[in-house]
């Protein structure tokens, strides 16, 4: 079931998926239909360039992160995986040596 909270039009997905149930009134029943109607109704004339501008306007509203937040985070995830990849590192070459030693070369 989607989650209707208020919080969901924060996420482009979540402002997609309400202003689709918004303006249908009832989610679509297949899965499969892709936020469709089930109907066998023809597609709209338009509805690329529609959609097209309804997701711009959609992508407008959303809370976008600041550079500091970008920044800082960015440098976050470079700093675990320089550390996730130094302790692999490590243990890999434990291994080897296990390795060496139990085949004795």
């Amino acid at each position: 079931m989607i989650p209707t909270d208020s919080n969901l039009k924060s996420t482009v997905l979540g402002a997609v998926l309400t202003n689709s149930i918004e303006r249908s009134g009832k989610v679509a029943q297949n899965p499969s239909a892709g936020g469709r109607s089930t109907a066998n109704n023809p597609p709209q004339r338009g509805s690329a360039l529609r959609f097209l501008g309804e997701s711009y306007q959609e992508l407008k509203r959303v809370t976008w992160p600041t550079f500091d937040e970008t920044l800082r985070l960015t440098l976050m995830v470079l700093l675990v995986s320089a550390m996730i990849g130094a302790f692999l590192f490590f243990v890999d070459l434990g291994f080897n040596r296990v390795m060496e030693v139990l085949l004795g070369t």
